[in-house]
């Protein structure tokens, strides 16, 4: 791929304040995510067509790295507010996929990957100390989840899900999706 072929299908913004910055173990583990995540969808270094990426940032030493490999007609929006917080979006090989991000608080992490077509994930972080990955493949899959501090979580859904999640309080968890319809709230210590 050329260097003007991957400057249209790469949106890269980094911003670091300079009292701190994002942790860098999470800078690494997006930086290892993208590396990943164009391991797994090889040949989708096409042209993006009609996609946008939207960013805004406001506080110091926070990360946002998107980027959209083969996707036509996909949107990644990335909002944070606060300090040291760091987002790595990640769409390949589909349609019509979106992600939409949004962080208020400090030392959130999110990490989402979209593969396939009409995928959507919209994600809201409150306070401080979230972490979430977040994987869909196949398509159509739907994601609403709301973290409400100290709580770290990973969804993994394969095709024609739908996903309703909040969790309030130090919670841990991995769940991967096997019925196509999940609502649920977990509930933490404070």
């Amino acid at each position: 791929m050329s260097n003007a072929q991957r400057a249209l299908t790469l949106g890269l913004v980094l911003l670091v304040g300079t009292a701190s910055a994002a942790d860098p173990a999470d800078v690494s583990a997006i930086e290892q995510a993208e590396s990943d995540f164009v391991t797994a969808n090889p040949g989708s270094g096409m042209a993006a067509l009609e996609n946008e990426i939207l960013l805004s940032q406001s506080g110091i030493g926070n990360y946002a790295f998107a980027e959209e490999l083969g996707s036509t007609q996909s949107r990644i929006s990335i909002e944070q507010t606060g300090g040291n917080n760091a987002v790595g979006a990640f769409q390949a090989n589909g349609r019509n996929n979106t992600a939409g991000i949004t962080q208020s608080g400090n030392d959130n992490f999110v990490t989402v990957t979209q593969a396939g077509d009409n995928n959507n994930a919209d994600i809201t972080q409150l306070n401080d100390a979230n972490r979430l990955g977040l994987n869909q493949s196949g398509g159509d899959n739907n994601a609403l989840i709301s973290q409400n501090g100290n709580s770290s979580l990973i969804l993994n859904q394969s095709g024609a899900q739908s996903a309703v999640i909040t969790v309030e309080g130090a919670t841990l968890g991995v769940i991967t999706q096997s019925s196509p319809s999940l609502n649920m709230t977990v509930t933490g210590t404070p």
